[in-house]
């Protein structure tokens, strides 16, 4: 471009250089040949400037073009070209679609990387070297990764809390729930009813809690030992145990608010419910009927009608002691 504009410039300096010379009162002192030189020097030097920067747009990389604006125009969609259907296959919705899948499934990938690496470099250290930042992070993690196999076994084998929040499909996979029990026996109260119900998955779950087992106790022996140490851990039994009157007895006599756990039905019997009462400092009256203990308590400690029946808490007395 730079150099068709040569002449221009020539042409352009000579003819101002013989119109001034024409009007100047010095046109006489002046020669024609100095005119000319003069000219050719502006022409030559406008012509290398106008080169300099060109080749400096060059090198940045703004290639120079006869009209702006075609770098502003829209390439159009071929019109030659289209599927049996009648769309254009350039542009279908197809190819779009695919391009969009193409892209989830690059940000699911990076996605789980992220997980993965935040649940291997948890920081926050708990009891017994459990990582307490675990379960939170399997918490918000995406339900795509709480689906995840691999995630989950990597949260759980760290903090076997982390199996609250895991997926029930894999909640009922017994190489998980094993996984979390190693860190933390407590985690059974997590599983399916199914597990609670197996006696070798009891005996892990107690054995990572500290019980001292002799290896010949059956399933109930096991519950026992376990509420009897521990109320609250009334709620890793199965539901066939935590009706049974004598588990939930002892359980609640080892700590009052296990009674929370107990079944609705079994809520309504006297011993049950003193025992649990006796347990949390109260002491009722001889043949003293389950709705005058709840009276007495609620009195006390309002929060302790989460601790009644269905019955009770609908019972207008009650909530209004």
């Amino acid at each position: 471009r730079v150099w068709p504009s040569i002449p221009h410039y020539c042409c352009y300096w000579f003819r101002t250089g013989t119109m001034l010379a024409q009007r100047s009162p010095l046109s006489r002192q002046c020669s024609w040949g100095s005119l000319l030189w003069g000219s050719w020097m502006s022409a030559v030097e406008a012509a290398t400037e106008a080169a300099t920067e060109a080749a400096t747009e060059a090198a940045r990389g703004f290639e120079p073009v006869a009209d702006p604006q075609e770098k502003l125009k829209v390439p159009e969609v071929p019109s030659d070209v289209s599927t049996s259907d009648g769309t254009n296959s350039a542009w279908s919705e197809e190819a779009v679609s695919d391009d969009a899948e193409r892209l989830e499934d690059a940000d699911e990938a990076e996605l789980r990387t992220f997980w993965m690496s935040k649940v291997m470099h948890a920081r926050w250290m708990g009891k017994d070297g459990c990582k307490e930042a675990v379960p939170q992070i399997v918490q918000d993690a995406p339900d795509f990764m709480r689906h995840d196999r691999d995630f989950v076994l990597t949260a759980v084998a760290q903090n076997g809390e982390a199996f609250r929040y895991v997926h029930h499909v894999l909640r009922a996979d017994r190489k998980v729930l094993l996984s979390a029990l190693a860190t933390s026996g407590s985690a059974l109260k997590y599983a399916t009813d199914r597990f609670k119900a197996h006696q070798p998955t009891v005996v892990a779950a107690m054995k990572t809690l500290g019980f001292q087992l002799q290896g010949d106790e059956v399933l109930r022996d096991l519950v026992l030992l376990a509420v009897k140490k521990d109320g609250l851990l009334l709620d890793m039994v199965c539901e066939k145990l935590k009706a049974e009157h004598e588990v939930v007895l002892a359980a609640v006599g080892n700590n009052g608010a296990a009674l929370e756990l107990v079944n609705d039905n079994l809520k309504g019997y006297e011993s049950i419910v003193s025992a649990a009462m006796r347990n949390l400092g109260f002491i009722p009256s001889p043949g003293e009927s389950v709705k005058d203990m709840f009276m007495t308590a609620v009195q006390s400690d309002g929060l302790l009608l989460r601790l009644a029946s269905n019955a009770l808490r609908q019972d207008n007395e009650v909530v209004l002691a």
